[in-house]
């Protein structure tokens, strides 16, 4: 999928009922902001870029762009960022498995 994807193909992946492992969580980022991604906070996650361009920041420099309508897959992220760049907020849908404990 890419910025030419249809939203309506995008929509179920955004809105359909997950078993109770996974769990789903929309991440809005301000224009000019980086969100830090802690230890294990991005952990196995997939991520699908709902709106806008969200950039991806390794701690070794490296930054890596998506746009909307497109698949992440994120592990041992550990010390890097999502970022907008761009003027207009980005949004992203993470899904990722519940914490067993």
């Amino acid at each position: 999928m890419n910025a030419s994807t249809p939203p309506d193909v995008l929509a179920p992946l955004l809105t359909a009922t997950l078993p109770t492992s996974i769990c789903r969580r929309v991440l809005t980022i301000p224009p000019g902001h980086a969100v830090p991604c802690g230890a294990g906070a991005f952990d196995n996650c997939l991520v699908v870029v709902a709106q806008g361009r969200i950039g991806v920041h390794t701690a070794f420099g490296i930054t890596m762009w998506f746009d909307t309508g497109d698949l992440i897959v994120l592990t041992n992220l550990r010390g890097g960022q999502l970022l907008n760049a761009e003027a207009e907020p980005a949004s992203c849908c993470l899904i990722f498995r519940r914490d067993p404990r």
